[in-house]
């Protein structure tokens, strides 16, 4: 028979934290799960500490592969999950005892598309804490979801976390994470999964601990080396969503702003030789009018409005002039 949920961990060189989320893991109020760990090519000693949880507890199953990123590993534990629901859990983090029961019990009391729960954020060297609750309580129809979807997105974060949620595996049997992202990668995933979906289950409760600053995170990544043209579009495939739903009105200013955010930081960060092409690459997505292109600071307006007016030689020669004069 096979199990009720599906956890999905990618692990490479977690060793500091394995123990312990394994261990929360194995202790869960709620039983009836698998854990599929995917080693993706740590060299450190996890390997040993995921193994030994699998010899001890056939619930437990280990993936050990070459090291291949984040997005890859999670693909390829959704390939092979066996269980009615899937959940994620990073390797780093912690979760509380009742963390699986409390989104099973909803999930299975109003077979919602989808069960959310809150977080709170923490750091091992401090006493601080950062709450993150749900915007909602209880069963709400995505319709309702999509109307402040941009704004609590960009306040918590909370539609785009990977783990913290639950979800069907028959909604996700053709969705897969993308392999050549690697920032906001679960955004981009939960934003083919809402559109699949009629409604979501909001937890009150807080059952998943998210450790911030964490060695070997995935998301510690330096602006330069952003991969900012991926970010645009992830930005405007929120946008398309949001529109196909009808939910622009509540919405179109926030994720408007945010694409051409990521569009100047794109061409401000591009290697000169390659501005003029990124910037026809990015005319061709046909993003939305850029209402507020006077705002922000000088230098994003200057480069802003060029890239409107199609400029795209002229930007490249001042920011060749910007980059002698600050010396990089």
């Amino acid at each position: 028979m096979n199990p009720k949920i599906s956890i999905i961990m990618p692990v490479y060189n977690k060793a500091r934290y394995l123990h312990t989320v394994l261990d929360q893991i194995q202790n869960q109020s709620f039983n009836d799960f698998e854990c599929i760990i995917i080693d993706d090519g740590s060299t450190d000693c996890s390997a040993d500490i995921m193994d030994a949880f699998a010899e001890r507890d056939q619930r437990f199953k280990v993936i050990h592969k070459e090291n291949g990123g984040v997005s890859l590993a999670r693909n390829t534990g959704i390939d092979i999950a066996r269980g009615d629901y899937i959940t994620f859990i990073d390797a780093d983090d912690e979760i509380k005892n009742c963390f699986l029961e409390s989104l099973y019990t909803p999930a299975i009391a109003t077979n919602a598309d989808l069960i959310v729960g809150g977080c709170d954020k923490f750091w091992d060297d401090s006493d601080k804490i950062i709450e993150r609750g749900c915007p909602f309580e209880g069963l709400v129809s995505i319709d309702k979801v999509f109307k402040s979807f941009a704004e609590v997105q960009y306040k918590s974060g909370l539609y785009g976390f990977c783990w913290n949620k639950l979800i069907p595996s028959g909604i996700v049997k053709n969705i897969r994470f993308n392999e050549n992202i690697r920032l906001a990668e679960d955004l981009d995933f939960y934003l083919s999964v809402y559109p699949k979906i009629k409604n979501v289950y909001f937890l009150r409760e807080r059952n998943y601990l998210y450790r911030q600053e964490a060695e070997n995170s995935s998301v510690m990544i330096q602006d330069k080396d952003i991969d900012y043209f991926a970010q645009i579009n992830i930005q405007h495939k929120m946008y398309k969503m949001l529109e196909d739903a009808g939910a622009l009105t509540t919405n179109d200013k926030l994720v408007s702003n945010r694409i051409y955010d990521f569009v100047y930081c794109s061409i401000f960060h591009a290697p000169l030789n390659k501005i003029t092409a990124l910037c026809k690459s990015i005319k061709s997505l046909d993003l939305p009018v850029n209402a507020d292109i006077d705002s922000g600071n000088f230098r994003k307006r200057w480069i802003l409005k060029r890239f409107e007016k199609g400029s795209y030689k002229t930007i490249a020669k001042v920011l060749r002039c910007y980059r002698k004069l600050k010396g990089f």
